[in-house]
């Protein structure tokens, strides 16, 4: 996640290298322009809700492309299936 917010002369260098990270594998999800508590530094809850789909998103993107297949059995059985009838 790359920076929302901060002070200093390092914010915005710090910024540049999230955003240009080329990795594979790994995306960066801007959280500048979410919305920030009253102290101007941390997401509001609203922001990390946003921020939270955001990465839903990046992390989609990424797996999108993968077969997805489960090898479990259609009805598992677990402590309860012999106590109660299912």
């Amino acid at each position: 996640v790359a920076l929302a917010s901060g002070q200093g002369s390092y914010v915005d260098i710090v910024r540049k290298a999230q955003l240009e990270i080329e990795l594979p594998n790994v995306r960066c999800v801007d959280a500048k322009g979410l919305p920030l508590e009253p102290d101007g530094l941390h997401l509001s809850a609203a922001g990390q809700v946003q921020l939270g789909r955001m990465l839903a998103d990046a992390f989609l993107q990424i797996m999108a492309p993968l077969p997805v297949s489960s090898s479990a059995p259609k009805r598992a059985r677990n402590f309860f299936s012999g106590l109660f009838r299912i």
